[in-house]
């Protein structure tokens, strides 16, 4: 009898694990469909498209798009089955006695065999699918350029400003000091032949920036909110190399510096402008990982986002303690971004300013990881890069092995001593792919110790 209310026992709680992964799988699943909705719905605002907030009736209920414009409706998908793709037929015949249009945008590539017969039969009901993110911003793209009817681009203008009117952006990416010096050497060599892009300040930064002691030096409250001042959103580099010759005793005419001025939008405009600049510096010159991470923790201080704040100050915090333990600089960051897969160029939401992670994720599962590499740190080993790929997979295990997780605390702990004696040993890989053939060994061992473990 005991025997058989043990057996139930295991079954029971077989069963409780086996929907608790399930859950927890469901949970990623729609975080990240949010993820790749969020960016969908941004590159068509981006591209001046704007939404119509209005539901649909299909018969089955009310339905809402992911993104509607005009006659057209748009599905934003990283995931479908038979039963959705159902679905999504179901409402295009509804669409399509209106007249609207359905398009889906899928993250997954071109061609995908799990997806490839679902995506024929959305296609044959005469659905637009544009699938991965190449053929998604073509798509968005082409359509803000056939929307926009009058054909008008707006133009920024020239304009010659005194150079102590302009005030650079507060969460500008970190000055570039190496530049700065060759820059200071073209300008006094060749002269100044480029411009500083500028925004008008608005009233409510005039406003907090008085408030908060942050204006010009010598100016007077009639002169800071009655004149015109310009914010800095690309030429930064520019701007402080030329000020320093400035601050030198050098001199130019009059003192006005050539600007381009984009005078549809104003430092008022945080989130947009924000956008704009990282927009503009990315296709210039390419950020790092830590540029992005700064700016919107900037930005995010500036629209008082507080748990936009916190996530990325965490990283920060990691991305500092990494680089002066020698385990490479960006490897947090891809342990933050990374939780279900090992898809390492899925860095959007990082990038784009929507990342966010709970006190709990945090301590539960990534703050033992960093404790791990605090305490290997001390073996004077230079980790670099390498150290990336085990790191990622020891949290994704988290979220795929059920096993691992219920211990996820002893097995860092045996880990950090694997790793401390194979350092001593001269084990530890040197190449990327002796580092996946030592985590493969890594998890072969530790299978054999796994039921010492769950003895305790």
């Amino acid at each position: 009898m005991a025997e058989m209310l043990e057996s139930a026992t295991m079954e029971v709680d077989n069963i409780t694990q086996k929907k608790q992964a399930a859950s927890n799988t469901m949970k990623d699943r729609f975080a990240h469909g949010d993820e790749w909705e969020s960016y969908v719905a941004d590159k068509f605002e981006e591209m001046g498209i704007q939404p119509i907030n209005e539901t649909h009736n299909d018969g089955f209920g009310d339905r809402i798009a992911d993104y509607r414009y005009e006659d057209n409706w748009i599905e934003a998908k990283t995931f479908i089955n038979q039963a959705e793709t159902f679905k999504i037929i179901q409402l295009n015949k509804s669409l399509k006695e209106i007249d609207i249009q359905m398009s889906v945008c899928c993250e997954w590539s071109a061609g995908n065999k799990k997806y490839k017969k679902l995506v024929k039969q959305l296609r044959d009901d005469n659905i637009w699918v544009f699938e991965g993110q190449s053929e998604v911003d073509s798509f968005i793209i082409n359509e803000g350029v056939t929307l926009n009817k009058n054909k008008e681009i707006k133009m920024a203008r020239p304009l010659r400003v005194h150079f102590n009117r302009v005030i650079p952006h507060p969460n500008n990416r970190d000055l570039n000091i190496k530049n700065v010096p060759i820059i200071k050497v073209s300008i006094t060599k060749h002269g100044y032949f480029t411009q500083l892009n500028v925004v008008p300040v608005g009233p409510e930064t005039k406003q907090k920036m008085w408030d908060d002691g942050n204006v010009p030096e010598g100016i007077t409250e009639q002169q800071w909110f009655d004149e015109d001042w310009y914010q800095i959103f690309e030429g930064h580099t520019r701007y402080y190399a030329l000020l320093e010759l400035v601050q030198k005793g050098y001199h130019f005419e009059d003192m006005m510096v050539s600007a381009v001025l984009v005078d549809w939008i104003t430092s008022d405009d945080i989130d947009k402008l924000h956008k704009m600049l990282i927009k503009t510096n990315t296709s210039y010159e390419g950020w790092k990982l830590k540029n992005f991470v700064k700016s919107h923790k900037g930005n995010l201080e500036t629209l008082g986002e507080t748990d936009g704040v916190e996530s990325y100050g965490k990283i920060l915090k990691a991305m500092n303690q990494a680089k002066k333990g020698k385990w490479g600089e960006t490897t947090p960051v891809y342990v933050f971004a990374h939780k279900s897969d090992l898809n390492f160029n899925n860095m959007k939401s990082i990038k784009d300013g929507s990342f966010r992670i709970t006190d709990d994720e945090f301590e539960t599962e990534i703050e033992p990881l960093f404790n791990m590499m605090s305490e290997l740190s001390s073996t004077n080993f230079s980790f670099g890069g390498r150290m990336r790929y085990i790191l990622v997979n020891m949290r994704v295990l988290y979220h795929t092995n059920d096993d691992i997780r219920r211990i996820y605390g002893n097995f860092i702990k045996w880990a950090t001593i694997k790793f401390k004696s194979d350092i001593k040993n001269e084990n530890f890989p040197i190449t990327s792919d002796e580092t996946k053939k030592y985590w493969k060994t890594i998890l072969e061992e530790f299978q054999s110790v796994q039921l010492l473990f769950k003895q305790k």
